[in-house]
C-alpha cells in the first residue's frame, strides 16, 4: 500500500485497518513491521523523517511514528505554502552596462565616477575649489 494522494492521517487508517483485519484472522502485524510498511509506502517529500524514524533508538511503535510524520507533513505544507508562486522559480536577472556605454569626459583630471538612472557609466566634473 503507498500514500497516493492521501493524508498521512488517511494512510495511517487504512493501514492500520488492513492490520486490524488481519489480526481478526488470526495473522496479527507486529508494531515494528506495521511501522515498517508504513514508512515503505510513503513518497519522496517524506525521505527526510523516514530517515530519522528508521534509526530512532528504541524503533518507535506505529503511533509515535504516525505522530511524527503528521508533524512533518504540516511543516512541509507551510513550507509550500509559504513560497510566493510568482517567484519560486522565476530566474533572476542581473544587468551590466557594457564598456561601450561608458563616458569619456576628460576635464583635466578633475573628474567623478558614478553610475546614472539607465546604470550607465559616467565622468562628472568636480567642482572647483575658490581660491582666497
Amino acid at each position: 500500500m503507498v500514500i497516493g494522494d492521501l493524508t498521512i492521517h488517511d494512510y495511517c487508517q487504512k493501514l492500520k485497518s488492513i492490520a486490524d483485519l488481519l489480526a481478526n484472522l488470526d495473522s496479527p502485524v507486529t508494531d515494528q513491521a506495521l511501522v515498517i510498511h508504513l514508512l515503505n509506502g510513503l513518497s519522496d517529500k517524506f525521505d527526510d523523517i523516514i530517515n530519522v524514524i528508521k534509526h530512532k533508538s528504541p524503533f518507535p511503535g506505529f503511533l509515535e511514528a504516525r505522530s511524527m510524520l503528521t508533524m512533518e507533513e504540516k511543516r512541509l505544507s507551510k513550507q509550500t505554502s509559504s513560497l510566493p508562486l510568482s517567484t519560486a522559480s522565476a530566474p533572476a536577472l542581473l544587468y551590466t552596462a557594457s564598456d561601450q556605454s561608458r563616458s569619456s569626459n576628460n576635464n583635466n583630471g578633475n573628474t567623478t565616477s558614478g553610475f546614472n538612472n539607465n546604470h550607465q557609466w559616467l565622468q562628472q566634473p568636480q567642482p572647483r575649489r575658490l581660491q582666497q
